[in-house]
């Protein structure tokens, strides 16, 4: 069974996260290894601003604890961070457990939609998530992600020239596989 590590948040509350991203996998077969890299009390959609719980030392430990066991993934899939330090720990574990090993790392950038970024974000987390984006094979970011983080006006209609810009502009920055979700296209 082919083993794939999810660095990503915990929600408590509303279905989102890690709670969607195991079962999905699971039943496809893949033994997941969901790591929570941040607890919330709830997603940050319309629950008001979420209690939220870091969990570094957890994932230092865990870091340290697979490298003394030798585990191998087969995959990793990255989502939502919260912030740049759970930046600069998800390289550290790609750093240790993918890179080397030539397996697929997937990155969903979640920072944004609706042509803006989330209120918990500014410029300089989209900033360090375009120094990330060389780390993965795949980012899956929705289109308003994708304007962020190429720096493209966001359109309310887009064409497959504003498209391809952007993912002209997200290979420029080392992304190999680009898949761009939520596009708003003209009918």
């Amino acid at each position: 069974m082919k083993r794939v590590a999810v660095i990503h948040d915990l929600c408590v509350l509303g279905k989102a996260a890690l709670t969607n991203i195991v079962p999905i996998l699971s039943v496809s077969g893949l033994e997941v290894c969901p790591i929570p890299i941040l607890t919330l009390s709830t997603h940050t959609g319309g629950f008001g601003p979420p209690a939220i719980q870091n969990m570094n030392n957890f994932f230092y430990e865990l870091i340290n604890h697979y490298k003394i066991l030798d585990i191998k993934f087969n995959g990793i899939f990255i989502g939502y961070l919260g912030n740049e330090e759970n930046l600069h720990n998800s390289i550290n574990f790609i750093n240790n457990f993918g890179d080397k090993n030539d397996i697929p790392i997937l990155f969903d950038p979640i920072c944004g939609d609706d042509g803006k970024l989330y209120s918990n974000f500014d410029s300089s987390y989209v900033d360090n998530i375009r120094t990330f984006i060389k780390f993965a094979n795949i980012i899956t970011p929705n289109y308003t992600e994708a304007c962020l983080l190429s720096r493209n006006q966001y359109k309310n209609k887009v064409s497959d020239n504003d498209i391809y810009k952007i993912c002209i502009e997200l290979a420029s920055v080392g992304a190999k596989t680009i898949i761009i979700t939520s596009v708003p296209v003209n009918e």
